[in-house]
């Protein structure tokens, strides 16, 4: 049928955590312990931003487990020591490995859909930086995503690469930057992945907080819808779609409206029972 690309579909956000969803998502007076619930009784995927700042304890993540659906899925972004900071070989394996290690009770539960590593616009190709990447690729275990901020990496021979190592290519939706890598339908594995970034071009080297305040209108999710259906038509399994324009719960508002565009039924917020 026409429309069974949107069966492939997952949406959520990039992070729920933050002080500034209470009251513009979440419900006045829900508990911070309940907002992982309420958040999963709305949406089916969450891409795990805390790990970029620190890796939970083992038994954050069993509490986190706990709280979550069976059908869950989360993507879990990548430590920013390891593509931010550029650890010597030897401390980011240990990093990853301990990642891995704290992270094994969503993984035993099948939680886990796949790995982010999200590099900054300074993080350019050369030699040393490929390797950072085919250390990435060697000390993660599970299905790996890339997202390169600096356009300079969107070519032949580094999709050859991920093609060749079953790594997912990241399309970033962001401004119309010359330096940015611009959203394309490009797909090296299975799965698509889309992160939604807003089109603020004038603060984008601002702060996060100004880069990210930002809402998709209804026409700019429908380009969007057009993007989502070419990455479907590339034989993908299935297809991640994680807003970040997350300041005062923008991104939970666009995540809502773009399932409600493609059809995807979503429970009515209110109606969860704590």
């Amino acid at each position: 049928m026409a429309n069974d690309w949107i069966k492939k579909v997952r949406i959520g956000t990039s992070g729920y955590m933050f002080p500034d969803w209470a009251r513009t998502f979440y419900p006045a007076g829900l508990p911070r312990d309940f907002w992982l619930r309420y958040y999963s009784s709305i949406f089916n995927t969450l891409e795990l931003n805390t790990t970029f700042y620190a890796i939970p304890s083992r038994k954050q993540i069993e509490r986190m487990v706990a709280r979550l659906p069976k059908d869950f899925e989360m993507l879990v972004k990548i430590p920013q020591t390891v593509t931010h900071r550029h650890l010597p070989e030897n401390e980011m394996k240990s990093e990853l490995q301990k990642l891995g290690e704290n992270l094994a009770p969503a993984d035993e539960r099948g939680i886990i859909g796949g790995y982010l590593a999200q590099f900054p616009e300074s993080f350019k190709p050369s030699g040393h930086n490929r390797e950072i990447l085919m250390n990435i690729i060697e000390f993660i275990r599970g299905q790996k995503f890339f997202e390169f901020r600096n356009a300079l990496w969107q070519s032949d021979n580094t999709l050859k690469t991920l093609r060749e190592n079953n790594v997912g290519w990241v399309v970033p939706d962001v401004p119309k930057i010359e330096r940015l890598t611009q959203p394309q339908p490009i797909i090296t594995c299975p799965y698509g992945y889309v992160r939604l970034h807003g089109k603020n071009e004038q603060n984008w080297y601002s702060n996060d907080k100004d880069r990210y305040d930002y809402l998709y209108s209804d026409d700019e999710l429908t380009i969007i819808e057009e993007l989502v259906k070419e990455l479907s038509a590339r034989d993908s399994k299935k297809i991640f779609i994680f807003f970040n324009n997350c300041h005062m719960g923008k991104a939970a508002r666009n995540a809502i409206k773009f399932c409600e565009m493609l059809g995807l039924r979503t429970p009515k917020k209110g109606l969860f029972d704590i």
